[in-house]
């Protein structure tokens, strides 16, 4: 059954290299491996369940597949670049992006007046943007209302705080109780 399963995702991921939609087709028989996996070990194997707890079998499965996949693209090098393709360039920004504002909110964990500066950077980028959208691409507002990119903007920042602040819950808990010393 294993050499059936690699049979099968090899030969999808060759013919995945001339029509990338396929890869989900990829992703789903994994899924469904897994599926069909447990419910296999689950109805035969309850001795086996009673020596292994579920996640240890999933995170074996999990890592197998991950091997499985490495080797798979090692072979099809050309595949990630074509199911990627321009986002390529998108996914680099927001990782780095995201490593930035991760290590920002680190460091005002550290330094709490450093959520000022955050504030103030935040704030000159916004206009920055704006203006940038106003002068370079004219056509986003034709296609859309300025008040929708504001709002979109509004709530991809509170929904960025609420991540970070989520996780750093002695930041948000100093930055309320520094505003309620003023007081």
């Amino acid at each position: 059954a294993f050499v059936a399963f690699g049979v099968v995702a090899a030969s999808i991921m060759a013919v995945s290299e001339r029509e990338p939609a396929l890869f989900v087709a990829f992703v789903i028989l994994f899924a469904c491996f897994e599926v069909f996996f447990f419910g296999v070990v689950g109805a035969l194997g309850k001795s086996m369940l009673g020596a292994l707890v579920w996640w240890a079998i999933l995170v074996g499965n999990l890592l197998a597949s991950v091997a499985m996949l490495g080797y798979l693209l090692r072979a099809h090098r050309a595949l990630p670049r074509t199911l990627v393709g321009s986002w390529g360039g998108v996914l680099r920004e927001g990782v780095v992006a995201g490593l930035l504002g991760a290590m920002l909110i680190a460091g005002a964990e550290r330094q709490p007046l450093l959520i000022f500066a955050l504030v103030i950077f935040f704030t000159a980028f916004e206009v920055f943007f704006f203006g940038a959208v106003v002068i370079a691409a004219k056509w986003v507002l034709d296609e859309l209302a300025g008040w929708t990119v504001f709002l979109g903007n509004l709530l991809a920042t509170a929904a960025m705080l609420g991540y970070f602040f989520k996780g750093h819950r002695a930041l948000a808990q100093r930055l309320t109780s520094a505003w309620a010393d003023d007081d």
